[in-house]
């Protein structure tokens, strides 16, 4: 995986319902869109008043500590800043949604993933085969195991293709 799917499942996995309700009853920080700049401004906010000791007071299930709130806004930066360089921009559209932004990083991602396999494939397919060699047993098992690989990858291509 690269690292752009990466920071996306980890946002994914951090940045769920039940985070967004812990600021909302714990912290007063409410995430009512998913407008990009919005839920920076608000993650901002959020960061502040844990720093600050500003809650409610209320009780919630499973309260959230300073580094959930780092990781969600470091990856959300990160992949604000992909998505930047991805468009070639300077500045965040004002009306980027974050589902949008995650859905074109991830299918962009997809798409280099599936040329750098099918230029692996094809460089195997079109060099010249090495001459034999004697092999021992576990070194029969791990060409078989690549070569099985390989088959699966090919697969997987033809599977996207159509």
């Amino acid at each position: 995986m690269t690292p752009v799917i990466n920071l996306i499942n980890l946002l994914d996995s951090t940045f769920t319902t039940s985070f967004r309700h812990t600021s909302s009853v714990l912290y007063g920080v409410t995430f009512e869109t998913s407008n990009v700049t919005e839920t920076y401004s608000k993650l901002i906010e959020l960061e502040k008043n844990y720093t600050n000791g500003i809650n409610t007071g209320k009780h919630v299930g499973l309260p959230i500590t300073l580094s959930d709130i780092t990781n969600v806004k470091h990856s959300f930066n990160s992949l604000v800043q992909a998505y930047l360089e991805l468009h070639g921009i300077n500045a965040v559209p004002s009306r980027l949604r974050l589902n949008d932004m995650l859905k074109e990083l991830r299918v962009n991602e997809e798409k280099k993933d599936v040329i750098n396999m099918s230029e692996k494939v094809l460089k195997n397919i079109l060099a010249p085969n090495p001459p034999e060699r004697k092999l021992t047993y576990k070194q029969k098992i791990k060409e078989a195991a690549l070569k099985k690989s390989e088959e699966r990858k090919l697969e997987m291509i033809k599977k996207l293709g159509k």
